[in-house]
């Protein structure tokens, strides 16, 4: 009995997940959104220098975007 509602549970949560990235692709990018890619484009030095501007995140989250987007593009999804 247990295990039909771990696999209803398991399906709920893939449908939900499908639902959302399914249509994450068509959402714009806004605000912080854009300061994140524009850094995540730019060179190493000059992304630097944007990322001491800024007081939001650690300079490791943009590494890491930024290698985010080299691996896979700059896409919104």
């Amino acid at each position: 009995m247990l295990r039909k509602w771990l696999y209803i549970l398991a399906a709920i949560v893939l449908l939900a997940a499908e639902i959302r990235i399914g249509t994450i692709a068509r959402e714009d990018l806004w605000c912080d959104e854009l300061f994140s890619r524009r850094v995540a484009l730019l060179p190493l030095h000059p992304a630097l220098a944007a990322i001491e501007e800024d007081l939001v995140h650690p300079p490791l989250y943009y590494m890491l975007l930024k290698a985010g987007v080299m691996t896979w593009g700059a896409s919104p999804l």
